[in-house]
């Protein structure tokens, strides 16, 4: 935990202050009242509209994506200009790095559907043999209502993609900018007029994004 809370992929926060907590259950009503909502109680949508109104307000956490399955919540993030991506994206995305097997995916998804989250089988075998074998494979749509579909999966494992690249750019750029000789260097610079300190910042977080590439 310690790792991922360094690595900037998760944010311990403080308790919401009483204007955020106003803020979080009027979103939370508008999820609840988005026509594919299975629950009108806005008070159940509580910890998915505080996680929004989170990264709206606090910009210091620069949060690049908040995690949603529920489709009346991404709707409602849409709406709001919010970046997000559901945990099939995720282990998706984790697949193509080598960190979790198709197996495993199987298995996750459905403990998460044995546990109320409702994955529909074709989806959960979508995600499986698609990204834990890394082969595209085309399936034909269930006609009952799911809470994600294959193609909700597929733009949040691209969008988690992007997010996670830009992330270790930035990262690699702050890590160049701290070596005690780059930082001479520039200190330099900076006091002779030549660069302005944020400019130099800038550059090096270009050099670093297309060094990834």
């Amino acid at each position: 935990m310690c790792r991922l809370i360094d690595d900037g992929l998760v944010v311990v926060v403080e308790p919401l202050t009483e204007r955020e907590k106003e803020e979080a259950e009027r979103v939370a009503k508008r999820i609840a009242a988005d026509p594919t909502s299975g629950d009108p109680d806005g008070r159940s949508h509580l910890p998915e509209a505080e996680a929004m109104v989170l990264m709206q307000r606090r910009a210091s956490f620069m949060v690049e994506q908040i995690l949603l399955d529920e489709k009346a919540a991404r709707n409602v993030a849409q709406e709001l200009g919010l970046r997000f991506t559901g945990f099939p994206g995720v282990l998706g995305r984790a697949a193509l790095d080598g960190w979790v097997t198709q197996d495993k995916i199987r298995q996750l998804l459905k403990t998460c559907h044995q546990q109320g989250t409702h994955y529909s089988e074709s989806l959960i075998e979508t995600v499986a043999q698609t990204y834990g074998k890394r082969v595209l494979m085309k399936t034909v749509p269930e006609p009952d209502a799911e809470l994600l579909s294959a193609e909700d999966v597929h733009r949040d494992v691209a969008s988690l993609t992007k997010a996670l690249e830009r992330r270790r750019a930035e990262r690699r750029a702050y890590e160049i900018l701290e070596r005690p000789d780059v930082r001479e260097m520039l200190d330099k610079l900076i006091a002779s007029g030549v660069c302005a300190e944020e400019a130099i910042e800038s550059a090096l977080k270009t050099l670093a994004t297309t060094g990834m590439r």
